[in-house]
């Protein structure tokens, strides 16, 4: 409800920055006595009325909208902590990985001469460094944190090669030292960086991963990554209950 109203003040504001300048206008027409001969005044005053309306009411609907979707997102988050997540395509990587992806020379990025077995997607007639190893879906229940591989393709001509197979990793509340947004721009340039999670634990294969939804629209898996950075803090909260250390729940950018 605040929200909503610093909108209805800020768009409340706006209107008067918008309108004001008119009055004025018309008020130093009036004193000078320079008013333009009719029609004109009634047509400046209509034209400049529907535009400063169109504008008033095209930003307005593009705030209300973005702070319903916030709302949306926020109980979304919220519901999905108590009630698990089960994401259908994930993509695993890890710090070191794409810190490998970035020493490649550029021939190797562009051209895809890439080392044997590096992990690779194509496109077109060439083949580019995939900024993840493995691929899968993931499962949040009250017990555990599940990432299942699952590729794409085991054959190195096909579209994914060199994605690990047979990844498997589960994770306890109590296993869970830290969850943090990363930017993936520090390790590695691109135009449309994933939206990253980082994740490191106490216990399993990969201590220190990063795991990203593999939806296709960035919407949508920007949504999907914020619903599970939240749950994933709830999640891992419930080890402090039981006498464990508390884990860190880092929000960057």
């Amino acid at each position: 409800m605040a929200n909503r109203t610093n909108i209805a003040v800020k768009v409340l504001f706006l209107t008067w920055a918008i309108f004001i300048p008119y009055y004025l206008l018309v008020l130093s027409w009036g004193l000078n006595h320079s008013l333009p001969r009719y029609p004109w005044p009634a047509v400046i005053g209509l034209s400049y009325f529907a535009g400063g309306i169109s504008v008033v009411v095209f930003v307005a609907k593009r705030m209300f909208r973005r702070a319903l979707l916030e709302e949306s997102i926020s109980f979304e988050s919220r519901t999905s902590a108590l009630d698990g997540i089960a994401l259908n395509a994930v993509y695993v990587s890890s710090p070191d990985h794409l810190q490998l992806v970035q020493c490649l020379p550029w021939y190797a990025k562009w051209l895809g001469v890439l080392p044997p077995g590096f992990p690779k997607v194509r496109k077109a007639l060439f083949a580019h460094p995939a900024v993840y190893f493995a691929s899968g879906s993931l499962s949040l229940t009250r017990e555990t944190l599940t990432i299942h591989a699952m590729t794409f393709s085991s054959d190195p001509s096909g579209l994914y090669s060199f994605l690990a197979p047979e990844f498997r990793l589960t994770i306890a509340p109590s296993d869970m030292i830290s969850v943090q947004k990363f930017d993936m721009r520090q390790s590695e340039a691109t135009a449309i960086p994933l939206p990253f999670l980082r994740i490191k634990t106490s216990r399993g294969v990969l201590k220190d991963f990063l795991v990203c939804s593999g939806c296709m629209d960035l919407a949508a898996m920007r949504r999907e990554m914020e619903n599970l950075w939240f749950a994933l803090g709830r999640w891992s909260n419930r080890s402090i209950d039981a006498g464990n250390r508390e884990p860190e729940t880092i929000r960057n950018g």
